[in-house]
């Protein structure tokens, strides 16, 4: 199979291929090729188990790729929003799923209506 070929750019395609299914990335996620493992990161339709064990790499250009994903939980980017890199912490201020999250978290302040 093009996931488990000796070349890691074959399994970079494959990480990147929009075809690519879950249980593939799952497989490519233990790759021990730093670049596969920062394209499973950054892909959207990677597992959030992935995701999750991701956000915690050692690591912080793996963290970095999480961050960026747009279907990363917004509990892991809440986690993320606080880690020790400020580069991580800006790339999930950039990040739209954050925003989003974000936005519908603030409410109108409650202020009594003059008649």
């Amino acid at each position: 199979a093009l996931s488990t070929d000796k070349d890691r750019y074959v399994r970079l395609f494959v990480a990147r291929n929009t075809s690519t299914s879950v249980e593939i990335l799952e497989n490519l996620s233990t790759d021990e090729s730093l670049i596969i493992k920062q394209a499973v990161a950054f892909k959207p339709s990677t597992s959030a188990e992935v995701l999750t064990k991701f956000s915690t790499d050692v690591d912080g250009s793996i963290r970095e790729c999480v961050a960026w994903n747009t279907s990363t939980p917004v509990n892991i980017l809440e986690k993320l929003s606080a880690d020790e890199d400020e580069l991580i912490r800006i790339v999930v201020a950039a990040n739209t799923s954050w925003l989003n999250h974000t936005l519908r978290s603030i409410k109108e302040p409650n202020v009594a209506k003059s008649v």
